[in-house]
């Protein structure tokens, strides 16, 4: 079956589009007229545009044609729908999105999300930082609202998942998003100066607590003098954390550290040496040091592990990596972070995948992480702060 040309059993959409240059697979389980609709739109203007080309040759790589954005938006006259926004495994090497297919499906149909899956570019071609900046551009494209044109909706919640190399990808999003500021760390410092978790508000694009909407603690001078500080937020669009991040046996340090877990290696799918070629060619071309926290997230420090969002990792008792999960789930508890390790039994790296394949350990953690999902993504929408830019008054909802 060519994915390309038609829907995986069981998706109303699969279609492949671009966002922020990088191609990405939509996936969504049931009908969704607005997002079919945007999506027939994009692929009618890449007919259009590619009606205008010269001759190709039958040889040429398949042309991806960009959506042109019509204008500047945060998506307020959209509607608004939940992502899974996942990153597949693969060793930097390789996508696995065909195996991958069953499981996105049923998550889908268990969140009502849509799932968006950036193609981001290879190795040996290329090496980091290309990956991580792509998905970093195709997240704040979605977080700030300028897919809507192209989607047809406005991101609401946005939950990142990632596999194997995936999840390495997934938790280095969250560290570049605070280390280079893509996200307002004045915001994300006044929340934890109050003491409470962290409440995005969709509107505004503003980070803030549901307790400090009730709580005589809010402090409305610290805020306003937040506002007055921010003056660019008039004019640009704000990025927001991931509402959740879900790992499956993250590699989550490429340093060639010692763990009984590696020492003992015996997985089929991930043995000792590979592990080593992949963090060599990952580095090849770049001078970052492997123990940088946009390379390997293990490394992370206290104040930058704190801004996590929940946080569910699956592992196995097999996995190499098994102790540098448990160790980066310890540290995420540590700081405050709502996060659970889950590890199965017998079972290799990387099994999301096994779900579909008669696996009873692979099929049990498969409905446990949906129902994570699912509880994250349906919870309850608590009282949110809005704050009005052209007035600058606080307004409750």
């Amino acid at each position: 079956m060519n994915f390309y040309n038609t829907c995986p059993t069981g998706a109303a959409i699969a279609e492949r589009i671009i966002i922020s240059g990088v191609p990405c697979f939509i996936i969504c389980r049931n009908p969704y007229p607005a997002l079919s609709t945007a999506l027939k739109r994009f692929h009618r203007q890449a007919e259009r545009e590619v009606s205008h080309l010269p001759d190709i040759l039958e040889d040429d790589e398949p042309r991806y044609i960009a959506y042109s954005k019509r204008t500047q938006s945060n998506g307020d006259d959209y509607p608004a729908k939940d992502v899974i926004f996942h990153l597949t495994g693969g060793g930097f090497f390789t996508h696995t999105i065909a195996g991958d297919l069953p499981f996105l499906i049923d998550w889908s149909a268990a969140t009502e999300s849509v799932v968006i899956c950036p193609e981001y570019d290879l190795l040996p071609e290329h090496s980091f930082p290309v990956a991580i900046n792509q998905i970093t551009d195709v997240f704040c494209a979605l977080s700030s609202g300028d897919t809507a044109p192209i989607l047809g909706f406005r991101a609401n919640k946005i939950v990142v998942t990632g596999e194997s190399s995936g999840g390495n990808l997934a938790s280095s999003l969250i560290c570049k998003l605070c280390i280079e500021e893509i996200v307002d760390l004045n915001v994300l410092r006044f929340a934890k100066e109050q003491g409470q978790d962290f409440l995005y508000n969709e509107a505004e694009g503003f980070l803030f607590t549901p307790s400090l909407v009730a709580s005589e603690s809010l402090d409305n001078s610290k805020l306003n003098k937040l506002v007055e500080d921010n003056d660019h937020w008039k004019e640009t669009q704000v990025v927001r954390l991931p509402d959740g991040l879900m790992l499956n046996c993250p590699v989550l340090n490429l340093c060639e550290s010692i763990s009984p877990s590696r020492v003992v290696n015996k997985d089929p799918i991930l043995p000792s040496g590979f592990l080593t070629a992949i963090s060599q060619a990952y580095l090849s071309a770049s001078s970052a040091s492997r123990d940088h926290p946009i390379v390997s997230p293990f490394f992370a420090s206290d104040h930058l592990i704190e801004f996590f969002p929940p946080t569910l990792i699956c592992t196995s008792n097999l996995d190499p990596l098994l102790d540098d999960a448990v160790e980066f789930n310890a540290r995420l508890r540590h700081m405050g972070v709502h996060s659970t390790l889950r590890a199965t039994q017998d079972l290799p790296h990387a099994f999301w995948g096994l779900a579909h394949a008669g696996f009873p350990e692979a099929e049990m953690a498969h409905r446990e992480c949906m129902s994570w999902l699912a509880n994250l993504l349906r919870k309850e929408r608590k009282k949110q702060l809005l704050l009005c830019h052209e007035e600058k008054e606080l307004i409750i909802t």
